[in-house]
């Protein structure tokens, strides 16, 4: 995610090795420094609430479905 500046600040999601992402899906990051980032992202529509959550060893993973478009870019 990046400011109004296009300056990055925060990285929302988080990449799963050994998950088998459909298209559109995305897993988020809702730990550590992230812990709530997925209730606001549900909350402005740039996710769907989780359809479950992976396990990784050290926590509980949202997969959602990702609403917002990108350009790639961010």
């Amino acid at each position: 995610m990046v400011d109004e500046d296009g300056f990055p600040y925060v990285t929302a999601t988080v990449y799963l090795e050994d998950y088998n992402y459909e298209p559109g899906e995305v897993t988020i990051k809702n730990y550590s420094e992230n812990e709530g980032i997925l209730d606001v992202l549900i909350e402005h529509d740039i996710v769907s609430r989780p359809k479950m959550f992976y396990p990784t060893g050290h926590v509980l993973v949202p997969v959602c479905d990702l609403f917002l478009k990108t350009d790639g870019n961010n």
